[in-house]
């Protein structure tokens, strides 16, 4: 976008003066060789790689504990608290802290 907006930019003498009949060309000729276009890329490249590193550190932290959010809540409180579905007694208090 930047290359074919700066190659649209023409010379103002074919406007104000049509009787030259000058040839319609660009000031300068950009493409994907010209040095800013090339630096601008490398930038680029640069600051996406240093922009991905902070959410991907914080998506392996969520699926480190991305286990909690599939339990079932209810029933981990029936099996721990009430006895679970078999009507036993509540675990013991060790076994309570060890799956909480």
């Amino acid at each position: 976008m930047i290359i074919d907006s700066t190659n649209k930019v023409m010379n103002l003498e074919s406007n104000l003066m049509p009787f030259l009949q000058k040839e319609v060309k660009p000031n300068f000729k950009m493409d994907h060789n010209f040095p800013w276009i090339q630096d601008a890329i490398k930038k680029l490249d640069t600051m996406s790689l240093e922009n991905v590193g902070g959410p991907n550190e914080l998506f392996e932290k969520y699926k480190k504990y991305e286990y909690l959010l599939n339990v079932e809540k209810s029933k981990l409180i029936n099996e721990l608290f009430k006895g679970g579905e078999d009507g036993k007694q509540k675990k013991p208090l060790g076994e309570i802290k060890k799956e909480v």
